[in-house]
C-alpha cells in the first residue's frame, strides 16, 4: 500500500481538492492511491475515449500530449500537456463524454521517440471507487460543498451546462 501512496499520491494532488485531503485526512489519500488508481499507456492513434460514452475515470496526464476534440464532429484539437488532469465532472455527477482524446502526433515528453513510439502516459481514477472511499471520510461534508461549488462554476464558465466539457475544471 506504501508503493501505491509513493507512486500516485504525488500525481493525485496535482489537484487542489486531492493535495486538501492528503493534508487534512491522509488515509483518505491512501485508500485512493491503493483502490482507486491505476496506470495507463496508450499509443498513437489509439483513443482514451470518445464522444457519447458514459465516462469512469478521471485522468492525470504523466508524459506525453493528448489531443481533445470538443463535440462530436470537432476537427480542430486543444491540445492536452503533461501535468494536467481530464474528466474530473465525472467525480460528481453521472457524465458522459464530451468529445474525444488521442495521443497527439505533437509530443511534449521527457524522451525523444519516433513517431510510431508516440504514447501517453496516464493516471486515472476510477469514479466507483472514489465515491466507496469518500463516502467514508470525515471530510464528506467539504467534499459535498466542493462538489456543489464546483458544478455552479463549470457551468457559469462554460455557459450552461450543456457547454461544460471534459477539460473544464
Amino acid at each position: 500500500q506504501k508503493l501505491h501512496e509513493e507512486v500516485y499520491a504525488p500525481v493525485l494532488c496535482w489537484h487542489p481538492l486531492f493535495k486538501h485531503l492528503q493534508e487534512n485526512e491522509e488515509s483518505t489519500i491512501s485508500s485512493m492511491c491503493h483502490l482507486a488508481m491505476s496506470e495507463q499507456r496508450i499509443v498513437t492513434g489509439e483513443e482514451l475515449f470518445r464522444y457519447g460514452v458514459r465516462a469512469k475515470k478521471m485522468y492525470f496526464l504523466v508524459d506525453g500530449s493528448l489531443a481533445y476534440f470538443r463535440g462530436y464532429d470537432e476537427q480542430i484539437p486543444v491540445l492536452v500537456y503533461s501535468g494536467s488532469w481530464a474528466c474530473e465532472p465525472v467525480l460528481w455527477t453521472k457524465w458522459s463524454h464530451r468529445g474525444r482524446m488521442i495521443v497527439s502526433t505533437t509530443q511534449n515528453s521527457r524522451a525523444s521517440k519516433s513517431k510510431s513510439q508516440q504514447a501517453g502516459e496516464l493516471m486515472t481514477l476510477d469514479a466507483v471507487e472514489f465515491h466507496a472511499i469518500t463516502s467514508q471520510t470525515r471530510l464528506l461534508s467539504e467534499l459535498q460543498s466542493y462538489a456543489r461549488v464546483y458544478a455552479s462554476m463549470a457551468v457559469h464558465d462554460c455557459g450552461g451546462a450543456n457547454s461544460i466539457d471534459d477539460l473544464w475544471g
